[in-house]
């Protein structure tokens, strides 16, 4: 990547990106330092200090919907896994809503009715999960 390029995507000054490559510039923020980081997608850690791994692994990039959702499949049963896993491959929107319609009637006639969140619109979330 280019200075300029890491620049732009930085915020940062060009001569700022040439000084820290160079060693000219001794020292960095920590702002400045995240944010030449997220533009690489390196580790801080390896910018600073070179030991690998480079890269953030697939775990750490998740999401907190991602990581709750990850932590539930892995405290569900097998045969939940195995419904969850089906789920996951309907791929097509009509597909999906159907199904969702479909777990929304059962899941409501053995637990606490779903409400609509209306921050995912039509999706629906537990009547006791707080966003």
């Amino acid at each position: 990547m280019r200075q300029q390029e890491l620049a732009q995507k930085t915020g940062l000054a060009q001569p700022s990106i040439s000084e820290l490559e160079t060693g000219e510039t001794k020292e960095i923020s920590g702002s400045t330092l995240i944010s030449i980081c997220d533009a690489l997608k390196v580790r801080p850690e390896w910018l600073v200090t070179g030991k690998l791994p480079i890269e953030y692994g697939e775990a750490e990039a998740l999401s907190d919907d991602e990581r709750e959702l990850l932590a539930s499949y892995r405290a569900a049963t097998p045969k939940w896994r195995m419904t969850i896993r089906y789920a996951a491959t309907l791929k097509d929107d009509v597909q999906q809503d159907i199904a969702a319609e479909s777990m929304n009637t059962v899941l409501a006639n053995i637990a606490a009715q779903p409400v609509a969140d209306y921050k995912l619109g039509e999706r629906w979330t537990r009547a006791d999960k707080k966003r």
